[in-house]
């Protein structure tokens, strides 16, 4: 039940983004611009982690850089 009250309590955004990753997929800010506008991904799941949510990080490279990839904690 907490976990319900404190999604409602998310902006539209980070919302979007849980809903997102309750899907089963997983997460990265690329991905999070194109199909939901997010330009701050890091600070959506700030958000959902402080709300009790359980997200895991890993790092992919991509070219010459790392990107973090989020996904729900199975």
């Amino acid at each position: 039940m907490t976990s319900l009250v404190n999604a409602l309590r998310l902006d539209a955004q980070t919302r979007k983004i849980l809903a997102h990753l309750s899907s089963g997929q997983d997460i990265n800010p690329l991905l999070a611009l194109n199909a939901y506008g997010v330009m701050r991904l890091a600070a959506r799941i700030h958000s959902l982690r402080q709300a009790g949510h359980a997200i895991e990080t890993r790092r992919e490279k991509r070219g010459d850089h790392k990107v973090a990839v989020y996904s729900l904690a199975a």
